[in-house]
């Protein structure tokens, strides 16, 4: 609806005027993120990427510190396993470095099937799903859990996500009581 306000606005005017009216509208909009972003820094919460020089682990290396990693997804350890390493390169060497799209569009690579295999034989279920983050599980499990009972979103998943809990588990528990 802004665009078309903004585009009927300036195609009131001349092309001159519109030109500084748009400027205008630029200036206006990079005052107020420009002001966001001050505000943030005040409260000392803006962010910034750190660069970590060593590989994933319990401690790592970032501005020439050796630091412990309370922040790693790495729980079990496994991010530098020499085993899943060479795994890597095999897979690597064998099918490349991406899928090139998402499994329902361009299709399920068998090393995907086979882990999903292992991990229902090994659990004992009919089958089982890899999903490629802590996020995207979440996001595709936590809304199904319900399957539209809006009484179990709004009442058990607030409960069971409440702030303790890392983002990635929070969002779908809240998008799935919208």
């Amino acid at each position: 609806m802004a665009r078309r306000v903004c585009a009927a606005f300036l195609g009131s005017l001349d092309v001159i005027q519109a030109g500084i009216a748009f400027r205008a509208l630029q200036l206006t909009v990079r005052d107020f993120f420009e002001e966001q972003l001050k505000a943030l820094r005040v409260r000392s919460l803006d962010r910034h990427l750190r660069e970590i020089c060593s590989a994933q682990g319990a401690e790592i290396e970032t501005g020439g510190h050796r630091l412990v990693n309370f922040s790693s997804n790495n729980y079990l350890g496994l991010a530098n396993d020499p085993r899943l390493r060479e795994a890597a390169i095999t897979a690597i060497s064998e099918f490349g470095v991406g899928g090139g799209a998402s499994r329902l569009i361009s299709g399920t690579q068998s090393p995907h099937l086979r882990l999903e295999g292992a991990l229902a034989k090994w659990k004992g279920t009919e089958a089982a799903l890899c999903f490629s983050s802590g996020y995207a599980a979440a996001l595709g499990t936590i809304p199904s859990c319900h399957q539209g009972r809006r009484d179990f979103a709004r009442q058990t998943l607030p409960r069971v996500a409440d702030r303790r809990c890392k983002i990635e588990r929070r969002t779908p528990a809240r998008l799935s009581t919208q």
